[in-house]
């Protein structure tokens, strides 16, 4: 009796973890389902580097972020300008030798939202009339 017991046992055991796995892997293919969906869904364009040029600020009243020239971005804090290239919907960025992507989100007359690629953090930053374009 005991060891049918036991017996019983260790197959619901069995039987328990083997549908654990089977909810498991429809998660994952749920998952990779959306991803893929997300992919279809999300919609390229292209910038134009005169929809960036002028002077990106954090917050209004602060001290600028950079200056977007036609061929380089002039770095405030650093003093320094770095070469850029706009692919479709993506800037990148040439640090002396280390390259920066984001993903332009949205840019309008007055704000820019960019993802970076890397570690995909936000950025919002708005511009200055008075002193680009």
């Amino acid at each position: 009796m005991k060891k049918q017991i036991i017996l019983i046992s260790l197959s619901l055991i069995i039987l328990g973890c083997k549908e654990k796995n089977k909810t498991r892997e429809s998660v994952i293919i749920h998952e990779e389902k959306k991803q893929n969906e997300d992919k279809e869904n999300v919609r390229s364009y292209n910038v134009s580097p005169e929809a960036l040029t002028g002077a990106w600020f954090k917050e209004k009243g602060s001290n600028a972020v950079f200056d977007i020239s036609y061929d380089s971005i002039f770095y405030v804090d650093n003093l320094k300008s770095y070469k850029y290239q706009i692919i479709a919907d993506t800037i990148k960025i040439d640090f002396d030798g280390w390259i920066s992507k984001s993903l332009i989100l949205k840019v309008t007359t007055d704000s820019l939202l960019l993802m970076d690629l890397e570690d995909r953090s936000i950025t919002y930053l708005l511009r200055d009339f008075k002193s680009g374009e």
